[in-house]
């Protein structure tokens, strides 16, 4: 366990090692939402641009990247499916929606797209430094296997 802790790092360290101007970030989806990492990429508005997330049916009370980006000028945010906050969102042209079947995204993400950093909300590791991907777990394989880098958020 020891091992792995001394890779622990704050949210806003994280994402301003990782994400770089042109990312696609994926969110995840549903009630796995990493909401410390999305308000620590947030923060960086105005020194990353093009940063495209992707997300859908968040559940959780803002988006904080489309939120302190509303301009778009750093993000742009992108959902798989579109629940009543993204609604609200899409409808002032703030959400893209990507349409598609849910049981095609592994197949999608193994052959035609693109994931530059991955945020994956995960349970507290065991004694063995083992998590828990809870109920969002739709993707999150292929989008390893994909992705350039991955971090974890830590959910207590």
């Amino acid at each position: 366990m020891e091992n792995f802790k001394s890779k622990f790092v704050t949210a806003e360290a994280a994402v301003a090692a990782a994400v770089k101007d042109g990312d696609w970030v994926d969110y995840g989806f549903g009630g796995g939402y990493p909401e410390l990492l999305d308000k620590a990429l947030a923060a960086r508005k105005g020194h990353l641009k093009d940063v495209k997330v992707r997300g859908g049916l968040v559940i959780r009370p803002r988006i904080e990247v489309v939120e302190a980006d509303p301009e778009q000028e750093s993000f742009s945010y992108y959902s798989w499916h579109i629940g009543d906050y993204e609604r609200k969102l899409q409808s002032r042209g703030l959400v893209k929606f990507l349409p598609m079947m849910l049981r095609a995204l592994p197949e999608l993400y193994r052959s035609y797209i693109r994931v530059d950093v991955a945020f994956v909300p995960v349970s507290k590791p065991d004694g063995e430094g083992y998590c828990g991907l809870g109920i969002s777990n739709y993707a999150w394989r292929k989008i390893f296997e994909n992705a350039r880098t991955v971090i974890f958020e830590i959910n207590e």
